[in-house]
């Protein structure tokens, strides 16, 4: 084997531009400590929730600095006006529930193999698992618009019965991001954070959001990875293949367990009913 050698000009070279870096390292280190406190002063439980959670200041400064942060005011008000009390005829109109059963069968036909695989996997029925994509995103039409970022940032500076969810999810959201090579900034989602077509919260996706299309990682914008992790999360929760929908039954409970309302689960029954679904010959 013919044997390297370094010319003396390259190493020399070489430590060139490791003494320049050396010497720009303080600059950088100085810069970041003088920047922070701006950021702190305008981020204050943020920065302290960032901090604690093990990021350091050069990630905190990069991230609460970034052009596309934007804060949602109208939060507060949304979140008064959900305290309302609605009827359930009121909660199935406002969701749209008669067009959602129109609209399965043809979902379904759209999504069949996909869908049979789940379905053999994970022993959920595919109408359950359209009812619950309707719902979330009217068949993945409508995942939100907002940017859970800003959404949790509200949370944590402007709600404080909010803040500890809020906390707890940017902090999951960014680990998500970290570990699967995603942008936190390039998602949309819902005023509550959820992303996605079946609306997962971060926790949720590092915990059930499964890669199912293959490409090696779980993309809450994937419709494949969406539909396997809505039987992945019934399943966790208790799913029974072949039961049905009702009060104090296990799949009444997993679906709960999806979204804590009575409403939600009365909707999911009345689609999964509904759709009276029956494949293509």
């Amino acid at each position: 084997m013919e044997k390297q050698t370094i010319s003396r000009r390259h190493f020399n070279k070489t430590l060139a531009i490791a003494g320049s870096f050396l010497l720009l390292k303080p600059l950088l280190d100085s810069s970041v400590a003088l920047a922070l406190p701006a950021v702190e002063m305008q981020f204050p439980k943020t920065s302290k929730v960032l901090k604690a959670a093990g990021f350091g200041k050069s990630r905190i400064l990069e991230f609460l600095t970034d052009a596309r942060l934007e804060l949602y005011p109208e939060l507060p008000d949304i979140y008064k006006k959900r305290k309302k009390s609605i009827t359930y005829e009121e909660y199935r109109k406002k969701l749209g529930v008669p067009q959602m059963i129109q609209n399965g069968p043809r979902f379904l036909d759209e999504n069949g193999k996909v869908l049979g695989e789940i379905e053999a996997k994970f022993g959920v029925e595919r109408q359950a698992l359209a009812a619950i994509i309707a719902i979330e995103s009217n068949y993945t039409e409508n995942g939100g618009t907002l940017n859970p970022v800003g959404v949790f940032i509200t949370f944590i500076e402007k709600m404080p019965k909010r803040r500890r969810f809020g906390s707890r999810e940017l902090v999951e959201l960014i680990r998500f991001c970290d570990k699967h090579g995603f942008d936190p900034f390039s998602f949309c989602g819902s005023y509550a954070g959820a992303i996605g077509h079946a609306q997962f919260i971060p926790s949720s996706l590092n915990r059930l959001f499964i890669d199912f299309d293959g490409d090696g990682k779980p993309n809450p914008m994937s419709m494949a990875d969406s539909l396997a992790s809505i039987a992945n999360y019934l399943k966790a929760a208790g799913w029974k293949r072949g039961g049905k929908i009702e009060p104090v039954s296990q799949n009444w409970n997993a679906v709960f367990a999806y979204n804590h309302s009575d409403y939600y689960v009365r909707a999911v029954k009345e689609v999964t009913e509904g759709i009276g679904y029956a494949p293509k010959t």
